[in-house]
C-alpha cells in the first residue's frame, strides 16, 4: 500500500471507529451528553410566597418548573374559589396538595387530600377541585406529564376536542 493511500484508510478506520463508538451509546447516555443533569428544587416556602393572591383575586395558576417530559405548574385557590371540573386528553396529572384541604372528586368518586398529600388523574378523566375553608387557602403543585400546553384542556360536557 503506498504512503497517500495508507493514510486515507487509516483515517477512514479512525472515523469509522467513531461512528461505532457513538452508535454504542445507550438513551441514558446520549440524554447526559446533550443536556446534562438537571436538578430543580422547589421549596414550599418560595411556593407560598410565588402565588399570591392579589387583592381581589380568588385564585392563582402559574408555572414553576418543567422538562422535556413534564411541567410543574402551581395553584391556589382561596375564597369561595373553585377549580371546575375539566380533563384532559393528553396529559396525565398529579396533584401534590402543599397547604389546605380540598375534595378532589375524580368522575365523581370523591377524595379528601390535604398537606401533604397527592392524587394521580390520568388523561381524559373529569376532576374537580373544591377547597374546604380554613385557615390556609388550598394550594397545590400540578405535574403534569406530558408537559402541559393547555391546548388539550376541556370542561367536563365539553366533548369539541378530539
Amino acid at each position: 500500500m503506498s504512503g497517500p493511500n495508507y493514510i486515507r484508510s487509516g483515517r477512514a478506520l479512525v472515523l469509522l471507529a467513531a461512528v461505532c463508538v457513538a452508535g454504542c451509546m445507550s438513551e441514558r447516555q446520549i440524554m447526559l451528553e446533550t443536556r446534562g443533569p438537571h436538578s430543580t428544587v422547589i421549596s414550599a416556602q418560595a411556593i407560598l410566597q410565588g402565588a399570591e393572591l392579589a387583592e381581589g383575586e380568588s385564585s392563582f395558576y402559574g408555572v414553576v418548573a418543567g422538562t422535556g417530559t413534564q411541567s410543574v405548574c402551581v395553584l391556589r385557590l382561596g375564597g369561595i374559589a373553585v377549580l371546575q371540573a375539566r380533563h384532559h386528553r393528553e396529559h396525565d396529572l398529579t396533584i401534590v396538595c402543599v397547604a389546605g384541604s380540598a375534595i378532589v372528586e375524580i368522575e365523581e368518586e370523591r377524595s379528601f387530600v390535604e398537606a401533604p398529600a397527592c392524587i394521580v388523574v390520568p388523561r381524559l378523566h373529569n376532576y374537580k377541585i373544591v377547597p374546604l375553608r380554613g385557615e390556609a387557602d388550598f394550594m397545590a403543585l400540578l405535574v403534569y406529564s406530558p408537559p402541559f400546553d393547555g391546548e388539550d384542556e376541556a370542561l367536563a360536557g365539553d366533548e369539541s376536542l378530539p
